[in-house]
């Protein structure tokens, strides 16, 4: 029987996710071809009605309902400059029934853009993609540019618009570069030094800054620690689906034996493929309480330890071994025992050899042969 390794993820900040990439760009609410959509950006895509945040302030992406007045487009997300908000960058899609359908909507939507936004005043130049129902029209002198087009997407066929503005690249930058002098501050424990703009922003309605005052009233890091102030950030945040406050404030749930709450949080921000998350979720079910269950607590530390956190890599070796929450497969354990003790877990590699003193030499090898696939995926998709 091996021991068990269990560990709870620190709190965390500043969240990356995977997401599509999209360029960065910019726009000004008085800016008419802001209206391409019916209203001005900041009237339809105002951040607080978003359903969901990126919790990435390298890349702030907003998802949104339906929010123009266009059948055809269903899903929406935008992306914004990291402190203030302003959208510089749209995409919207929807399914087509068909392409004859969906080559109707593009002339339909196309022109309505071209009529309003062509021109001398923008500098306007209209080009379609050649063989394809695919238009752009861009605008030397704003350095904007309309696409609309459609695309099949895994054998259906989409209608897709974008909306990108340039001239922001570098004041979006600029602000992602202040975020990281914060979260620099913060990392040399300069929490009195920071603490003045990171509220300043958070008065702004800034999801990274609530989630770090949470962050800093929960520790008292430059401020009188202050659990009702920190939880009434962190909730503001993940309410709003700020994924590092999602997460932050299920592990602040956690280590307060706060089990219902914390599994609420911990699950948004796992089933969106945080592997902290996923790891303190799969602890949360393997803690004696009224959550407690095998099960669960094996597809966590499966899932997170597919996703490259070490220790549930072990814990994951662990459960095969012993069949705690799955079948006990003594080769699916030793190669995840392999792959933890590569990658530094530090029980793991006697274990592993405790594992192989009990199996067959064609089963260690089966167990190895699996390890290095594996580890050979991970890197392969890295490069």
């Amino acid at each position: 029987m091996l021991a068990l390794r269990a560990r709870v993820a620190s709190l965390t900040i500043g969240i990356a996710c995977l997401l599509p990439p999209f360029a960065s760009q910019r726009a000004q609410a008085e800016e008419p071809i802001q209206r391409a959509f019916g209203q001005t950006l900041r009237a339809v895509f105002d951040p607080a009605t978003s359903t969901q945040s990126s919790g990435d302030t390298e890349a702030v992406i907003f998802w949104y309902p339906d929010p123009a007045k266009i059948p055809e487009l269903t899903e929406f997300y935008v992306e914004v400059t990291p402190v203030t908000y302003r959208v510089y960058g749209i995409n919207a899609a929807g399914a087509a029934p068909d392409k004859p359908a969906c080559t109707d909507s593009v002339h339909g939507l196309f022109g309505i853009v071209a009529e309003k936004y062509n021109g001398e005043k923008y500098g306007g130049d209209m080009r379609q993609v050649k063989g394809e129902e695919t238009y752009f029209l861009t605008q030397s002198t704003t350095h904007r540019m309309i696409h609309v087009g459609c695309e099949d997407f895994n054998g259906q066929v989409k209608l897709k618009m974008a909306y990108i503005d340039e001239m922001l690249r570098d004041e979006a930058k600029s602000e992602r570069q202040e975020i990281a002098q914060l979260q620099a501050g913060f990392q040399a424990k300069n929490y009195v030094g920071i603490l003045p703009r990171v509220q300043e922003l958070a008065r702004q309605g800034n999801l990274w800054a609530e989630t770090m005052l949470g962050l800093m009233y929960g520790h008292g890091y430059g401020v009188t620690r202050d659990e009702d102030t920190a939880e009434g950030y962190y909730v503001r945040a993940a309410q709003r689906g700020w994924l590092g406050a999602e997460f932050n404030l299920g592990t602040f749930y956690q280590d307060r034996f706060r089990y219902k709450p914390a599994e609420v949080w911990l699950q948004k921000a796992a089933e969106r493929g945080l592997p902290e998350a996923e790891e303190n979720l799969a602890q949360l079910y393997l803690a004696k309480g009224p959550l407690q269950s095998e099960d669960k607590a094996f597809h966590w530390f499966l899932r997170a330890a597919e996703h490259g956190q070490r220790e549930s890599q072990y814990n994951t070796c662990y459960g095969y071994a012993d069949g705690l929450g799955v079948a006990r497969d003594m080769v699916e354990a030793y190669k995840w025992c392999y792959i933890a003790a590569r990658n530094g877990q530090k029980q793991a590699n006697a274990n592993k050899d405790h594992l192989a003193a009990q199996m067959r030499p064609d089963e260690v090898n089966r167990g190895r042969e699996a390890a290095e696939r594996w580890l050979a995926q991970k890197s392969a998709a890295k490069q």
